[in-house]
């Protein structure tokens, strides 16, 4: 019988095999490298005995400024960040997406694919855990569901074009 992994935010959460994980487009775009780490660790966690799966993974430039609107918003001064030329805080309550261009969940980060995911199911143990497969994870950036490649710098905006290594899977 085929692993199924978590996938989405709905409630309750669908369960997916790998292969209609890779119909869906926020995962198979994705770099493969990522993919591979993330189905590792998924398949570890239910080793043992708990569960992780994506909620979220990449994006297009489109929706990451979507996003990045409907967490923030305009002001004349301070503020968090800038796109467009203007200031941004973040909206009370919201977690913080980066200004578009500048977030590793987009796709065209590395050859096309994006780089990052935000996970769901049991944090805790991807937070233990994570490290082994190549990925870190930003529980004091106050998004503990955030991972992405660990050979990468914290912020895309310090990215520069570097490529994925290989990952050596724990065993």
């Amino acid at each position: 019988m085929a692993n199924t992994y978590l996938y989405g935010y709905r409630t309750p959460t669908d369960r997916l095999t790998l292969d209609e994980l890779n119909k869906r487009w926020q995962w198979y775009m994705i770099h493969p490298e990522i993919r591979n780490r993330l189905i590792a660790m998924f398949d570890a966690a239910q080793r043992a005995g708990t569960d992780l799966g994506i909620g979220g993974g990449a994006r297009s430039i489109k929706t990451q400024e979507t996003v990045f609107l409907a967490r923030h918003e305009r002001v004349l001064f301070g503020g968090c960040c800038k796109y467009q030329g203007k200031r941004y805080r973040l909206r009370k309550g919201m977690a913080h997406a980066a200004p578009p261009n500048l977030s590793y969940h987009e796709e065209g980060v590395v050859a096309g694919f994006a780089v990052a995911a935000d996970l769901i199911g049991d944090l805790d143990w991807m937070k233990k855990n994570c490290a082994k497969f190549g990925l870190k994870e930003f529980t004091l950036s106050k998004e503990p569901w955030h991972v992405q490649p660990m050979e990468f710098p914290n912020s895309r905006s310090q990215y520069n074009g570097e490529p994925l290594t290989v990952w050596p899977r724990p065993v």
